[in-house]
């Protein structure tokens, strides 16, 4: 019994694609509103937020937690510039 050799590949055959996978650009930015005594002002960039593929929420990951002003933290996002 002889062992067989592989068939070289045929020139016309698709070649598999090999890209490099994405890396995940967030949809927005998180900003913390921040008062200042003359009105609020945006303050340092909190984090970044993913929305679901399903478009049923999205995803806050934030470096940092805001402390509460008054019990409240609001936050704002905005979209990455292109």
């Amino acid at each position: 019994m002889t062992a067989q050799k592989p068939k070289p590949p045929q020139e016309n055959q698709p070649q598999p694609e090999t890209q490099p996978p994405k890396p995940n650009k967030p949809d927005q930015y998180v900003y913390a509103i921040v008062p200042n005594g003359r009105g609020n002002r945006i303050g340092a960039r909190l984090g970044v937020v993913f929305n679901h593929k399903t478009g049923g929420g999205f995803t806050l990951y934030l470096d940092a937690v805001p402390i509460p002003k008054d019990g409240q933290i609001e936050l704002v996002g905005y979209p990455p510039k292109p």
